[in-house]
């Protein structure tokens, strides 16, 4: 019998062990011009996906169910991806150098149920046909025809969920042009993504008190996983 698996398990022990160590710091950046910035630990990295997951719930979201993230990446961005993850729901990413038609096709092909993401660019939904008929909700605010995601949370501070799944199931579902210009969507299972992440750490040695600074987003994943701290560079 194959035993369930979720890419969560390993980050949300570290919510549960090591508190107040830090998980994520990241910019805030406009062009090349530093904002600011925003840090979490890991007890507040778990604390924030409860919340994340409690909003979720409230959408009718099930296991399965695919979710388009429109947002740069964030504390935010992150938290909701583990969000999703945990409960067995699909994020769904999309290359923003494509062209607008490939996105409208990607929309269109990623099969979402639900657009979440930043106001700043949810804002524009009326742009993106394929955007009419979802339900649209931002994490930072609301504008026309967006509404506010953190209406939604839950004041109590709990534990964050994570369900066992079957290795092949869908984990993480990116879009890209592709060489022929087509997009595609590219199909991570959790056990994929796990697998991802042993082998990742095969090669890299980490230790407990490595801070990894990562150019590419999606290490971040590998990062969270090992409980080491991320500080993303100041870029754009």
């Amino acid at each position: 019998m194959t035993t369930g698996v979720n890419i969560c398990t390993r980050i949300f022990e570290h919510c549960q062990h090591k508190p107040e160590h830090l998980a994520l710091r990241i910019p805030h950046m406009q062009g090349l011009t530093y904002l600011g910035e925003e840090s979490l630990n890991y007890g507040e990295l778990g604390e924030r996906c409860a919340q994340m997951q409690s909003a979720l719930k409230k959408l009718g979201l099930k296991t399965g169910d695919r979710v388009l993230i429109l947002a740069k990446p964030s504390t935010n961005t992150y938290i909701l991806m583990l969000a999703l993850f945990g409960l067995g729901i699909v994020p769904v990413l999309i290359d923003r150098g494509m062209s607008k038609q490939r996105i409208f096709a990607s929309i269109k092909a990623s099969k979402a149920k639900v657009a979440i993401g930043e106001k700043s660019i949810l804002r524009l939904w009326w742009m993106f046909r394929p955007l009419w008929s979802l339900p649209r909700y931002a994490f930072d605010g609301q504008a026309l025809g967006v509404k506010n995601l953190t209406r939604l949370y839950s004041r109590l501070q709990d534990v964050p969920q994570c369900e066992l799944l079957p290795p092949s199931a869908h984990g993480l579902i990116t879009f890209t042009s592709g060489s022929t210009g087509t997009p595609k969507g590219a199909d991570r299972t959790h056990g994929s993504l796990i697998e991802q992440h042993l082998a990742i750490r095969a090669h890299g040695n980490d230790q407990a008190d490595d801070i990894d600074s990562p150019c590419f987003p999606v290490v971040v994943l590998h990062n969270l996983c090992c409980g080491i701290s991320t500080v993303m560079p100041c870029l754009d």
